[in-house]
């Protein structure tokens, strides 16, 4: 084993006009067991209250091509409105938007995107 690893592939989120402020990337790097390492990380996105008045958490939710997509958790956001999550996925082409929701347990999205991007690695 040579001890490189390839350069991260990393894409700009795009914010939707309701948090026109919002500011975020995603970055995947190769990881364990064929796995992708893929970090969210977002700056001046409003608290998800400011959003929608039931929600009390952004989802992070990954969609594979083809497939419904599936919480790979929640965004905690400081008091900075900076907020980061990192998974892992044996995907490698996939998008990957967030969403203010009543929980973090939520099955399904069931609001708008505020945030979306996508990885082709």
């Amino acid at each position: 084993m040579s001890g490189t690893r390839a350069a991260p592939s990393t894409a700009r989120l795009q914010s939707a006009q309701i948090v026109p402020a919002a500011q975020g990337t995603i970055s995947a790097t190769e990881g364990t067991n064929n796995n992708l390492d893929v970090s969210v990380k977002v700056d001046h996105l409003a608290p998800a209250s400011r959003i929608r008045e039931d929600a009390q958490t952004y989802v992070v939710w990954l969609v594979p091509t083809g497939q419904p997509p599936h919480s790979v958790g929640t965004l905690q956001l400081d008091d900075n409105l900076h907020g980061e999550l990192t998974t892992a996925t044996p995907l490698r082409r996939f998008e990957i938007f967030v969403t203010a929701e009543p929980s973090a347990s939520v099955t399904r999205p069931s609001g708008e995107a505020v945030l979306r991007g996508r990885i082709d690695k």
